[in-house]
């Protein structure tokens, strides 16, 4: 009997043990790649350079257990998940029958999963809008004047219920999940307008994700060589122009090489099927990268002030709808950045700016360290104001134009500037050849200077 007890005791423990370890697998989704994206990067990077390889942070649940059990009928586990998810695991053990039979009902051995996620309402009012950005009641001069009439923008409604498409879809084949931390990253996006100006804007409230991307020949003809070789970075963003000069863009020699390394791949007899028609269509979008770089320059995120916003919010029509080249002001604890609106992001995204924003507000920022974790950061768009054509960002100007827009919107509040971009851009540094000139006038030999004793001339 105590052996029986010890073995049900071992087994129960094993079975908790296990699902704690399926769901503590499934709750990082935008936390790190998936497994194929994953290793076709590490294989293309290795591809293109063997001594190149891509840092990461690594990733451990911290999982703390409260057991409670009733030996013979159920194993209760609660454990707490460093991803955000409180995870509690139930094992039953009713009496069945016998274990012949047992093997042939269905629902003998069953797994059951329950995921409760709140749906959360957006800010609104003055107490619910400043709870999580308190400055921004003093950097705004207008603002209980512009709440007083304030709506929710649509899309507020639409990024949650792709965030609960996403969870779902995930849920149901026992996927990995976005993070508590990524489901709750928009406080609320609002639809203001002075009621005296007119002067319309869109309040979106989030956190500060870094994005690194971005190049152009034009104005940095050279990027470091951990950038160039990179699967991860991509030098496009949605805000383009077309090129000024001659100078090749950086990225475009890298890209060729992982072109020819996807042909030697090819004619190799072992590539399977799948993977050959994964480096085809790859190959198809490497050229098309290379095409836009060959013709059009893109903004630098390490030096060119500028935010994202989710695709579905920049194509919508809508009055409040921004555009790519809108002008944005950045608040954040007392700060006031002036920017554009310079790429689209993911559709289940809010929150994210370039690495020249991110880094002033704290200089440890990079593709893997976000500067502000909580919804304390308040983007103010103002929808249908950019400049076209486009052109290469022109920081005074984005400075004047936000300075125009806020004013038109009620002011800054009273201390409170705009700060000033100064361009960080190395100077680019070009070897002329000075041209040699021969004056025909006069005789190439001058018999002023005679020449050595063995060099005769025939004049």
């Amino acid at each position: 009997m105590k052996q029986s007890l010890f073995t049900l005791v071992a087994v129960t423990g094993i079975l908790a043990f296990c699902a704690g370890l399926i769901l503590a697998n499934i709750i990082s989704r935008n936390d790190k790649p998936s497994v194929n994206q994953s290793l076709q990067s590490q294989q293309e990077t290795a591809e293109l350079k063997s001594t190149h390889t891509q840092s990461a942070l690594p990733v451990k649940d911290t999982i703390q257990v409260s057991p409670t059990r009733t030996p013979g009928k159920r194993v209760t586990a609660i454990r707490t998940i460093s991803k955000g998810f409180e995870f509690k695991s139930n094992v039953d053990f009713p009496e069945g029958g016998l274990a012949s039979a047992e093997r042939k009902t269905k629902k003998s051995y069953l797994a059951e999963y329950n995921l409760t996620i709140n749906s959360p309402k957006p800010a609104i009012s003055m107490e619910e809008v400043t709870a999580s950005a308190p400055d921004l009641e003093t950097s705004l001069a207008a603002l209980p004047t512009l709440l007083a009439n304030a709506d929710v923008n649509p899309y507020w409604h639409e990024l949650y219920k792709r965030k609960k498409k996403t969870v779902v879809n995930d849920a149901h084949y026992l996927n990995e999940l976005i993070t508590k931390h990524n489901f709750y990253d928009c406080q609320t996006m609002l639809n203001l307008r002075h009621p005296d100006t007119k002067r319309r804007a869109l309040l979106v409230q989030a956190d500060m994700d870094v994005v690194t991307d971005g190049s152009d020949g034009d104005r940095m003809p050279s990027m470091p060589e951990e950038i160039t070789t990179a699967t991860y970075y991509q030098p496009t963003t949605s805000y383009s122009w077309a090129k000024t000069s001659d100078r090749p863009n950086p990225m475009i020699a890298g890209y060729e090489t992982r072109i020819e390394n996807a042909d030697r791949e090819l004619r190799k007899s072992g590539t399977t099927a799948d993977r050959a028609s994964w480096l085809k269509q790859r190959k198809k979008e490497l050229r098309a990268t290379i095409g836009e770089m060959k013709q059009r320059s893109f903004l630098i995120a390490e030096h060119d002030p500028f935010i994202v916003l989710p695709v579905p919010v920049i194509v919508a029509k809508d009055s409040y709808s921004p555009n790519v080249g809108d002008y944005a002001i950045v608040f954040h604890k007392g700060k006031a950045y002036p920017a554009i609106v310079g790429d689209a992001g993911p559709s289940y995204k809010m929150g994210e700016a370039s690495l020249r924003i991110a880094s002033h507000i704290d200089q440890r920022s990079g593709s893997l360290y976000r500067p502000v974790s909580d919804l304390s950061v308040s983007y103010l768009v103002f929808p249908g104001t950019r400049k076209q054509p486009n052109h290469a960002p022109d920081y005074g100007l984005i400075h004047t134009e936000c300075q125009r827009l806020i004013d038109e919107l009620g002011g800054l509040g009273q201390g409170i500037e705009l700060h000033t971009w100064e361009n960080t851009l190395p100077p680019i540094i070009e070897e002329v050849e000075e041209p040699v000139t021969i004056d025909v006038e006069q005789p190439i030999h001058d018999p002023a200077f005679p020449l050595p004793p063995e060099v005769e001339i025939n004049e």
